[in-house]
C-alpha cells in the first residue's frame, strides 16, 4: 500500500486530485491541465447545486419559485358578440408587476392587482364577432398557458 502525502511539490495541487495523479501518472503538464478541467468541473457542478441560472425571482414578484406564470380562471369568461368594452380579471401564480394580458394576441392595459390576479381593459372592438380567443399573461419574459375566452 502507498502513502499519499497531502504537500505535493506542485502547489496547484489538492487532494482528490493529488490521488488521481499518484493513481494515474502523468507529466507536469499534464498535471496543470488536469487541475483547470477539474477546477471548471467543480465549478460548474456548484453553480448547478446552488441554483444558478434557475430563474428564482420571487423577491422582486416576476415569477414563482420554479419560474412558471399559471392561468386558473378568467372572469367573466365569455360575452356576448357586440357588447363593449369590460374588464376582464384573471386568476392564476406567478404574476409579477410588469404582467401584461394578451387578448387574441394583442397587449391589453393591463393592472397588476398581486401575484394571482391581474385585470385587462378589453376594449368594444376586441368583441364585435362570435369567437374562441386565445387569453395569455406575459410577466418577467414567460408566458403563461393560454385558457379560451369565448365570444357569443
Amino acid at each position: 500500500m502507498e502513502t499519499i502525502f497531502l504537500q505535493d511539490p506542485d502547489p496547484h495541487m489538492t487532494l482528490i486530485p493529488a490521488i488521481a495523479v499518484r493513481l494515474f501518472p502523468m507529466r507536469h503538464n499534464a498535471k496543470r491541465v488536469f487541475m483547470k478541467r477539474s477546477l471548471v468541473l467543480l465549478t460548474t457542478l456548484i453553480m448547478f447545486g446552488c441554483g444558478y441560472g434557475s430563474n428564482y425571482k420571487s423577491m422582486t414578484g416576476t415569477t414563482t419559485s420554479n419560474g412558471r406564470v399559471t392561468i386558473s380562471e378568467l372572469t367573466p369568461n365569455d360575452i356576448m358578440h357586440g357588447a363593449g368594452s369590460f374588464s376582464l380579471t384573471i386568476n392564476g401564480s406567478g404574476f409579477g408587476s410588469d404582467a401584461v394580458v394578451f387578448f387574441n394576441g394583442v397587449a391589453q392595459a393591463t393592472t397588476f392587482i398581486s401575484a394571482s390576479q391581474v385585470m385587462a381593459a378589453i376594449p368594444a372592438n376586441s368583441v364585435t364577432n362570435t369567437a374562441n380567443i386565445s387569453v395569455y399573461v406575459r410577466t418577467g419574459g414567460t408566458n403563461s398557458n393560454a385558457m379560451d375566452f369565448v365570444v357569443q
